[in-house]
């Protein structure tokens, strides 16, 4: 697996939520595994916002990104909160690359 500074290697980003409604974005790697590379946002607009201009964050332009829609509640403060694992974006979701919507 790439190390997560190696964003050339990255084919996808996932931008979805965790099981409490917290935002997480996490890489695809070329090689197949994912690695978390941003979590516990209670908004979206900044992960966004990186799918619009990924060479920000240091990504290949041509970075497909799968944004989930909103379906997950916030629970802000849950106790029972932990650091999710890595995970695709959950349906239904749409793509970004190049700086464009394109579904």
């Amino acid at each position: 697996m790439a190390h997560i500074t190696d964003r050339k290697n990255v084919v996808r980003v996932h931008i979805t939520q965790d099981d409490f409604g917290y935002w997480m974005m996490s890489f695809e790697w070329k090689d197949g595994p994912m690695s978390l590379y941003s979590y516990r946002a209670e908004r979206n607009e900044h992960e966004i916002h990186n799918a619009y201009h990924p060479q920000e964050i240091g990504l290949p332009a041509e970075t497909e990104f799968f944004i989930s829609e909103p379906s997950v509640p916030l629970r802000a403060g849950a106790p029972e909160w932990r650091k999710p694992q890595p995970r695709r974006a959950r349906e239904p979701n749409y793509i970004v690359k190049n700086g464009k919507r394109i579904n």
